[in-house]
């Protein structure tokens, strides 16, 4: 069993952005380093991108009192673990109030 999912996409935006913020590693090799500690990259389809659009359509009829959003990634990621049944993790305490159809565990205790 994987230690955590990821959508295709989202790796490639955490890839990216681990090198533009100065990882020594280059893409492919950080790639090897995160899959080799159990990390399971999981594609993304048409299904997916349905279920991501109307999330995002969602946050931006029903933003959270500061104004949150979802971004373009977070939508993927919630569209895939939903797909998947799996619980999904994150810091982002506007996921919270989402009507998701799984459950939602922040990082920090809020």
């Amino acid at each position: 069993m994987p230690l955590a999912v990821v959508p295709a996409p989202n790796l490639t935006e955490a890839l990216h952005r681990a090198r533009w913020r100065g990882h020594r590693m280059s893409p492919e090799e950080l790639h090897d380093h995160v899959v080799a500690m159990g990390l399971e990259v999981e594609s993304f389809g048409q299904d997916d991108a349905v279920r991501a659009a109307e999330l995002l359509l969602y946050s931006i009829e029903h933003p959270g009192p500061d104004d949150e959003r979802l971004s373009l990634g977070d939508a993927s990621c919630i569209a895939v673990a939903e797909r998947l049944r799996l619980p999904i993790s994150g810091d982002d305490s506007y996921w919270s109030l989402l009507p998701l159809t799984v459950g939602f565990h922040p990082f920090r205790g809020r």
